[in-house]
């Protein structure tokens, strides 16, 4: 089997930042270090080397960590900051047989959407929930979020993620790739002994 160059590019990366996006990251690269070479580029959130390797993955420390969210939304200048110390290294990222590219990182999606070797993954698209979230200043996400359907090769989450490129008129192929569960550890937990009629499992947003 040919061994290949992987790299994963998310400006938070797991466990120094718990999320659905991180988490998919680091199952996928734990998997894929078995085989191939792996490596994940985004904020540093550990301590020593900006580059350093765990586990069989390389970790490339772009920049230290700043404050994500501001008034609870994201904050897009350290997004910004990063995307710029991502674009200094664009000739490293050419050497790699695959990117993968996170959509959530708007301005690092950005810099990268001429890289011949990158596929973009898709977790949401909002489109107009761009105005919503940011009023008149949402204009700029809408904007840029719709400059990533240059990317040739684009995988989607989710039916529901697809169905959302398909009408924002994305007229390239989108392969579904969905989030993983872990059977095996379900399974191994052991059941509560408090029972329930309903339980919830989910994120309480719009």
């Amino acid at each position: 089997m040919e061994i290949l160059k992987i790299a994963f590019v998310y400006d938070v990366i797991y466990p120094g930042v718990k999320g659905g996006v991180e988490k998919r990251i680091y199952e996928l690269v734990i998997r894929l270090a078995r085989s191939h070479e792996v490596h994940v580029y985004g904020y540093k959130h550990w301590k020593g080397p900006k580059d350093m390797e765990r586990n069989g993955v390389y970790y490339h420390g772009l920049g230290n960590r700043e404050k994500i969210y501001v008034f609870g939304k994201r904050n897009p200048l350290p997004m910004l900051r990063l995307a710029a110390l991502l674009r200094r290294r664009i000739d490293e990222l050419r050497r790699y047989d695959v990117v993968d590219v996170q959509n959530l990182f708007y301005p690092g999606a950005f810099a990268l959407r001429d890289l011949s070797n990158a596929i973009i993954t898709w977790h949401e698209f909002w489109g107009d929930y761009w105005l919503r979230y940011w009023g008149p200043a949402g204009m700029v996400g809408k904007a840029v979020e719709r400059t990533l359907f240059s990317f040739d090769r684009h995988i989607a989450v989710s039916w529901k993620t697809k169905l959302d490129l398909l009408e924002a008129s994305l007229r390239k192929p989108i392969t579904v790739v969905p989030n993983g569960i872990d059977v095996e550890l379900i399974r191994s937990i052991p059941p509560a002994e408090l029972e329930s009629d309903v339980i919830f499992v989910g994120r309480l947003i719009p």
